[in-house]
């Protein structure tokens, strides 16, 4: 018989709940958002002074949202990413590999970056719908946002 009183999800196949997923696919928006960290970090060593304020705006966007992102999965009980893994890996060679192309490649590059996370933020079939109105209401704007004023700085740099 189950225990209907039991505030512990039931297990799916291979004893994995429902909570399980939902951490999974918020701990890949939070490699995501400390990949972004990353790179910008990297490219504010390499890129002319008049663009770093801009980009550590951006950054600051990043950083901010792997705090509430991180914050979230630990409130209901997981395990938050310390680092970006995989994708940070990734991210680190091909922003390594644009910022000695200048601040054109560099700065395209972040683009990427920022359209990756675009897509990551669209796909929210894994969580549960408070998290999911969550992510809609608070962090899916902001990356719309820091994706646009990336572009516009990019605009900018290819006009000057």
């Amino acid at each position: 018989m189950t225990d209907v009183t039991s505030t512990e999800d039931p297990p799916l196949l291979g004893g994995i709940t429902e909570h399980d997923r939902e951490f999974e696919a918020l701990d890949r928006l939070l490699r995501g958002e400390l990949s972004a960290v990353e790179a910008y970090a990297r490219a504010l060593q390499s890129v002319d002074a008049r663009l770093r304020p801009h980009l550590r705006k951006l950054q600051e966007s990043h950083r901010i949202r792997s705090e509430q992102i991180r914050n979230r999965i630990e409130l209901f009980g997981g395990d938050a990413s310390e680092s970006s893994g995989i994708w940070g890996a990734f991210a680190r060679l091909f922003e390594t590999g644009a910022t000695l192309l200048g601040d054109q490649k560099t700065l395209e590059a972040l683009e990427v970056g920022e359209l990756h996370g675009l897509r990551e933020y669209r796909d929210l079939s894994e969580l549960e719908p408070a998290t999911r109105a969550f992510v809609r209401s608070h962090l899916r704007p902001e990356q719309d946002r820091t994706y646009a004023a990336l572009g516009d700085l990019i605009r900018e740099a290819q006009a000057a």
